[in-house]
């Protein structure tokens, strides 16, 4: 609560709180966790939906972060169609836990 009233803390603990995915709601920087399935290696990858759009024509195409590794602070981002993503109950704080520990933590059971 305190990091949130200091004035200019409060912007860089806010923006914290979302990339580490303990944001919430419509100000969430991630809203779920997928699988998305890999065309050329037919893998699965771990995504972390950022937005879901409407292309003209096409339908619903869902905006997903593929982190990298080692860095998943770095990645790509997928514009795909919602067939192409595996839902997964994994919280968003728990897949980016498991990422930045390099996925020693593991993912929850049952994703």
């Amino acid at each position: 609560g305190l990091m949130e009233q200091v004035p200019g803390l409060s912007i860089f603990y806010q923006t914290l709180k979302q990339i580490l995915g303990y944001g919430g709601g419509k100000e969430a920087l991630f809203r779920r966790v997928v699988f998305l399935k890999n065309a050329q290696s037919g893998s699965l990858e771990l995504g972390l939906i950022t937005d879901e759009i409407q292309v003209e024509g096409q339908g619903a195409r869902w905006m997903v972060f593929v982190p990298g590794s080692p860095n998943p602070t770095t990645g790509r981002l997928v514009l795909a169609e919602p067939h192409c993503c595996v839902a997964t109950k994994i919280p968003v704080d728990a897949a980016i836990k498991a990422l930045l520990s390099t996925g020693k933590s593991g993912l929850p059971v049952g994703a």
